[in-house]
């Protein structure tokens, strides 16, 4: 094309945490990873544990993901964005873990972009960082959400300053269409 017509974010590199454990959605991880590495970005598959972790295709056991760093050996400070892929099992593990709900506070008080899908935002909730955001996720989760103070939408992704909420595995590609330009807008890159 000549120039004319709406510019690609491009992400120079910018490094991305990925927070997963077992049980994360493949497909949300997926989607997530190939729009932001299109776009550029060195993304950092993040876990509780090193090794591998299972990912899941709904709830059947799907592809083992390779770990990069656990959250011992990082800090949000490494990062300008962080990616929280969705996925039942996946969600309620990191949500009872420490760390990640410190990892979380972290980049939710620093202002960088925070994605979240599906049930992803469950761990936000328990990171306690929801008052007063709006925000959607997985129709399953939304008491929760309220109850942890968020405004609850039913949309296919919902932008509030630095977070970025989808609702499922369906709204994919409007997300991921939305991470780059939210991501690229918001960090330091």
């Amino acid at each position: 094309m000549f120039g004319f017509g709406k510019k690609k974010a491009r992400l120079k590199q910018a490094r991305i945490a990925v927070l997963v454990t077992d049980g994360v959605e493949q497909a949300q991880l997926d989607a997530a990873v190939k729009q932001l590495r299109n776009a550029g970005a060195e993304t950092f598959i993040v876990s509780t544990r090193s090794g591998k972790v299972q990912a899941f295709h709904s709830l059947k056991p799907s592809s083992k993901i390779p770990v990069d760093v656990t959250l011992d050996e990082v800090h949000p400070a490494s990062f300008a964005a962080l990616v929280i892929p969705g996925g039942t099992f996946h969600t309620d593990r990191l949500r009872q873990n420490e760390r990640a709900r410190e990892f979380v506070r972290a980049f939710m008080r620093s202002g960088k972009p925070v994605a979240a899908i599906g049930h992803a935002p469950l761990l936000l909730a328990s990171a306690d960082v929801l008052q007063g955001r709006r925000l959607t996720s997985w129709p399953g989760i939304k008491d929760d959400l309220v109850h942890a103070g968020g405004e609850w939408v039913d949309e296919p992704y919902v932008l509030d300053g630095n977070l970025l909420s989808a609702r499922a595995n369906r709204d994919l590609s409007k997300f991921s269409k939305q991470l780059t330009q939210h991501v690229a807008q918001l960090a330091e890159v």
